[in-house]
């Protein structure tokens, strides 16, 4: 004979809404204007270290371009991610060399809130 196995009852809807929220507290975001708006002024362009990583400088900060796409910034010592940081292996090499972080890393100051999301 065939044991039964036991039925798991799924979460209500109200249960997975605060799960969510709960997870999505401590995700910090921001818009691209408003980081644009902090950065301030444009200084110059600098190439980096391998010939498709761009660090564009300005006056609070700078943002890191891997193959002409927005990865990552500092601005006043914080650091913001773009949800390209993680895109290939060499962009995300880049990304390693800019913000001193592996990409577990990455995700766990994102999910603590010490890296801000920057939604584009």
């Amino acid at each position: 004979m065939c044991k039964k196995q036991k039925t798991l009852t799924p979460k209500t809807n109200k249960e997975r809404r605060y799960n969510m929220k709960k997870v999505k507290s401590n995700i910090r975001t921001i818009s691209d204007k408003q980081l644009a708006k902090m950065l301030g002024t444009f200084r110059y362009a600098r190439q980096g270290e391998v010939k498709n990583e761009i660090t564009l400088v300005f006056e609070n900060g700078s943002i890191l371009q891997s193959y002409r796409s927005k990865v990552a910034a500092k601005c006043n010592g914080v650091i913001y991610l773009y949800g390209e940081h993680s895109y290939s292996n060499a962009t995300n090499k880049h990304v390693i060399r800019y913000c001193g972080m592996t990409l577990p890393e990455r995700r766990k100051a994102i999910n603590e809130g010490r890296v801000v999301w920057v939604n584009e």
